[in-house]
C-alpha cells in the first residue's frame, strides 16, 4: 500500500476531516504504510498537499484541503 493510498483508508473509515498529525498516528496505529522517514509527519503532509491538486495527467485531485494541515477525501 502506497502513502496516499494508505491516508485514503484513514479518511474514508474516518468519514470526517482529520488533520495530517491524527492521519499519521491512524496509519502507524493500523500498521498500514511503513514511515522510513525521520519526520514521517512532514513526509505525509507533503504528500496529501501535493495529491490535493490535479494531476499533471489529468486525473483529479484525491484529497481536499479544509483547513490548516487538515485534510478530507476530495469529492
Amino acid at each position: 500500500m502506497k502513502m496516499y493510498e494508505a491516508a485514503q483508508a484513514v479518511l474514508k473509515d474516518a468519514g470526517k476531516p482529520m488533520h495530517v498529525k491524527d492521519i499519521c498516528d491512524e496509519i502507524v496505529r493500523r500498521d498500514l504504510f511503513t514511515f522510513g522517514a525521520k519526520d514521517p509527519r512532514a513526509v505525509l503532509s507533503q504528500t496529501l498537499r501535493k495529491k490535493s491538486q490535479p494531476a499533471a495527467d489529468g486525473t483529479g485531485a484525491l484529497f481536499a484541503i479544509t483547513d490548516t494541515g487538515t485534510y478530507k477525501l476530495a469529492g
